[in-house]
């Protein structure tokens, strides 16, 4: 006999899962659920050894976190974060089959604007599904699993009190008039990006060039928690360079640590998480392109501002990621979504949008 896992794919059936499997939970006293982070962070040591006790602590009422082992395996809600890479969907499938079987699995993508195919594959696997990139997501639609939004990349590297505590320590050590430049540098494999960062890193003064090279990490991911977060509150500001028009985990690191951002227009989801005039009191310096004239005016700007704004400013920029930016923040953004769906405030419906079919969520209420 198929397992019903499998053979329940058709749009109507799958919506009618989600939606019962949500509304039982809303009768329960407490949801117990569970997070499984990207097989490919292990490598780089990106998350905190306390990443799991910090989730459990903040977990929103009436969610309980089980931590990581035999118990977790019959959590309601198993949340999986995907980097989209092709080996993620057969991880995925492979661990469901080891838990409930009406566990509902929720998978957040952070890389859904880099790895079309991979990311597809995993979402088929999956009954939610949320964006890091909203700008991105509409591919993502189909019959089998929920497109339920945009939850945007957050700055994960620390733990929330780890980076209160990191910050707390340094916040009156002097930093230095350079602007930071620790990118990864995948090189022609995103030629824009190359060219950009490498007349920036030529021509642009005054900077501090940490790059590395997509092979070669350790620079950066080689060094304790503590020395990252150091490493950013040296410096007064830095250049968001994306890959492509993300909003990516480096925009909030930065702001974790108190820096004045120069940022591109070109990044259309950053006006929806942090409005226009939050982003001009925060000190963001938005700018209409990368070229080097560009950013050498808007580096002696961001230099200014930063010592016009003082401390009070990287504490304010520091204290707005650490109370809306967090990995904690956004784990509690995806079990609102579902306690939205099971109290029946949106209902899932198979329709079209920009021109592509899949599960969407409706208001109802």
């Amino acid at each position: 006999m198929p397992d019903a896992r499998i053979s329940e794919l058709w749009p109507e059936q799958r919506a009618s899962f989600i939606t019962r499997r949500a509304s039982e939970l809303m009768r329960q006293q407490q949801i117990s659920f569970t997070f499984v982070p990207s097989h490919s962070a292990n490598f780089l040591n990106y998350f905190s050894d306390a990443v799991h006790e910090e989730i459990q602590a903040y977990a929103p009422d009436p969610f309980v976190y089980l931590l990581p082992g035999e118990a977790a395996r019959q959590a309601d809600v198993v949340i999986h974060m995907s980097s989209g890479k092709e080996e993620d969907a057969a991880r995925l499938w492979a661990d469901r089959y080891g838990r409930r079987h009406d566990a509902l699995c929720a998978l957040w993508l952070w890389d859904n604007h880099t790895w079309g195919m991979g990311n597809r594959q995993v979402v088929a696997a999956s009954d939610i599904v949320f964006a890091s990139h909203g700008y991105v997501s509409d591919y993502l639609l189909g019959p089998a699993a929920l497109l339920a939004g945009h939850v945007p990349a957050c700055s994960a590297q620390w733990t929330h009190d780890e980076a209160e505590r990191f910050f707390g320590q340094n916040a009156d050590s002097p930093r230095q008039d350079k602007l930071l430049f620790n990118y990864v540098n995948y090189g022609p494999e995103y030629p824009e990006r190359y060219r950009i960062l490498s007349a920036l890193s030529a021509g642009l003064k005054p900077i501090e060039n940490l790059q590395m090279t997509k092979n070669d990490k350790s620079r950066y991911f080689g060094m304790s928690r503590e020395q990252r977060f150091l490493e950013w509150m040296q410096y007064k500001a830095t250049v968001i360079v994306p890959l492509d028009r993300d909003l990516s985990t480096r925009v909030f690191d930065a702001l974790l640590a108190g820096l004045v951002l120069i940022v591109p227009e070109h990044i259309p989801d950053i006006d929806l998480v942090i409005p226009r005039p939050l982003q001009e009191r925060l000190g963001l310096i938005r700018v209409p392109d990368l070229e080097l004239d560009t950013v050498q005016s808007a580096a002696y700007q961001a230099l200014r501002l930063y010592d016009d704004m003082g401390t009070e400013g990287a504490y304010a920029r520091h204290r707005y990621a650490l109370d809306n930016h967090m990995l904690v923040n956004r784990i509690t953004s995806v079990l609102e979504t579902i306690w939205r769906i099971g109290s029946g405030e949106f209902s899932i419906v198979f329709g079209e949008h920009e021109s592509r079919c899949g599960l969407l969520m409706r208001k109802t209420v």
